[in-house]
């Protein structure tokens, strides 16, 4: 059975499995691609250089087709005095949007972040932005900040050789859907590895890894940073073709645990 469209944790948002990122750079040509696919979700972080052209893109679809669009955009650098506001109405401007759909504390260190979101909730009461996110490395500071403040959706490395997530987030998300990012590893995961017997298990196709990912139903959506129409058909391919059987996310399980050892 395919993959389809969820809600997005607490938005409410209807997403496709996929959100595209620019970190890679993708062209025009390739946004254009996975938006007739019906991946029209963005992930939008322009501290990057690579997504100077998702901007330009995503620029010249606003404000006419909008509605079109769901805008996921993060801040890393948002412990600096007025930073957050200024990150924002950045976005906004160089976007033509009136509204973020999800904007996304990025890179959290520590629990305690009051002053950020008192600052996102004034915003919010503004419009500038619908719902409230965090993206964070150190796994284990998930549940005490989702405890703690008012979050709509999380962020956090998932792949069939990155499982921790497993233990450290996924039992203490309740109705905060989960982005998963890394699913490739960057492409390292997708390599034929010295030493492994491939009657425990063939190496994964992309989509297949993709597919790992979004089996666990915690997943509400994968993070994809497609830059050719072959990575674009990776995703299509995913999609189609829906969640794992168990005997290969085992395969997978296994083959991850020899990865990461």
């Amino acid at each position: 059975m395919p993959f389809k469209k969820k809600n997005l944790g607490k938005t409410g948002l209807q997403v496709p499995p996929f959100a595209i990122g620019g970190g890679y750079g993708a062209m025009p040509r390739i946004l254009d691609e996975a938006f007739e696919s019906g991946l029209n979700t963005y992930f939008y972080a322009p501290f990057f250089p690579t997504y100077t052209p998702m901007t330009k893109w995503l620029r010249s679809r606003f404000p006419a087709r909008r509605d079109e669009h769901i805008l996921i955009t993060t801040s890393y650098f948002w412990r600096i005095p007025g930073a957050l506001e200024r990150t924002l109405k950045r976005h906004l401007s160089w976007l033509r949007a009136d509204y973020i759909d999800v904007f996304m504390l990025g890179w959290i260190k520590s629990a305690d972040q009051e002053r950020a979101f008192e600052t996102l909730e004034k915003m919010k009461e503004k419009k500038l932005f619908k719902y409230i996110g965090i993206s964070a490395h150190t796994r284990k500071l998930f549940p005490e900040v989702m405890k703690k403040f008012p979050v709509d959706v999380v962020m956090t490395r998932y792949n069939f050789a990155h499982r921790g997530a497993e233990k450290e987030v996924f039992p203490f998300v309740k109705k905060e859907g989960v982005i998963a990012f890394n699913a490739l590893k960057h492409g390292r995961i997708l390599r034929k590895f010295r030493g492994w017997d491939e009657s425990n298990g063939k190496f994964p196709t992309a989509a297949e890894a993709y597919r790992y990912a979004l089996s666990n139903p915690a997943v509400h959506m994968c993070l994809a940073g497609p830059n050719r129409s072959a990575h674009v058909e990776s995703l299509r391919q995913a999609m189609a073709a829906g969640p794992l059987d168990k005997k290969r996310i085992a395969d997978l399980s296994g083959l991850g645990d020899f990865i990461h050892g």
